[in-house]
């Protein structure tokens, strides 16, 4: 039964989809990459672990935008306190807006990596990613 472990959108909005399978009894992964899955991501790569993949077809098509933890974001109450305050939002094809807020302090379903750099031209005649096989549909 095929399952999605996690996934990563890149700023021109390729998506990486790490997926775990079961052969004749042995857990297997994988990759796929699909081309254009948003119409923008965030600089660098947004991480989508475990409790992020509900939102990634909300962001299909969409422009997805995410900031690391910073005073500067929080609310009179969060600076007072010194607690950085991150945020991944996206407009989705729709033009509906969602946002998320990430506490410096937990650990949540999105890991924000700005200076994780890749394109999908780059990931083109590629037979690895990362230490996965791609397999490419």
């Amino acid at each position: 039964m095929r399952e999605l472990d996690c996934a990563y959108l890149y700023e021109d909005g390729h998506l990486v989809q790490v997926w775990k399978d079961k052969v004749k009894g042995i857990e297997i992964k994988y990759v796929t990459i699909v081309e254009k899955y948003a119409e923008r991501g965030p600089k660098g790569r947004l991480v989508l672990h475990f409790g992020g993949k509900p939102f990634l077809d909300s962001m299909k098509g969409g422009r997805v935008e995410a900031a690391l933890p910073a005073l500067q974001h929080g609310s009179d109450r969060s600076k007072e306190l010194g607690i950085p305050i991150g945020y991944v939002s996206w407009h989705d094809k729709k033009g509906q807006y969602a946002n998320i807020i990430l506490l410096d302090c937990l650990s949540g379903s999105f890991t924000y990596q700005p200076d994780v750099c890749e394109t999908y031209e780059e990931t083109k005649g590629m037979y690895r990613w990362s230490s996965h096989q791609i397999r490419r549909d």
